[in-house]
């Protein structure tokens, strides 16, 4: 069936000729037959399933099948961003004051202080920071960098 080529080259039967050359002649149309061809390569880039094609009554349909993989990819991405994030703010705010309070470093990083308590907790088990004497008083030491960790 037709539907089944679009993953390939292919020749490109335009469904109304003066819409699809007024598209081109914009510009918005790079070449005939190659956007299924881009789509299936966008999502094979982002490790998603190639979409199916079909043809139903002269309508033509793309299927993304996993619309939940898309979204959790997505959420997983912008919560590793916010909190590498937050983790530099946090260690940035550290070596301009070793002597930074909690409650200092839940204003520079945008937090809550159990925010703070956590990020720190998560930095100690790392092995990337350190407390150096009491908590009133004592001061924050960086043992390496977050970069040298994630290697």
């Amino acid at each position: 069936m037709y539907h089944n080529n679009l993953k390939q080259t292919h020749n490109s039967i335009p469904r109304n000729f003066l819409i699809a050359d007024t598209f081109y002649k914009s510009g918005q149309i790079e070449n005939w037959g190659r956007g299924t061809i881009r789509i299936c390569e966008e999502c094979e880039d982002y490790g998603l399933p190639i979409p199916t094609f079909s043809m139903n009554n002269n309508l033509f349909e793309v299927c993304f099948n996993s619309a939940e993989n898309i979204t959790e990819k997505t959420v997983e991405k912008t919560v590793e961003k916010t909190v590498e994030k937050t983790v530099e703010k946090i260690l940035i705010a550290i070596k301009e004051n070793p002597k930074i309070t909690q409650k200092e470093l839940a204003k520079k990083a945008s937090l809550s202080i159990r925010g703070v308590e956590w990020n720190l907790a998560q930095l100690k088990s790392h092995g990337i920071l350190t407390r150096i004497g009491p908590d009133r008083g004592g001061y924050w030491q960086i043992n390496k960098q977050k970069e040298e960790h994630d290697e």
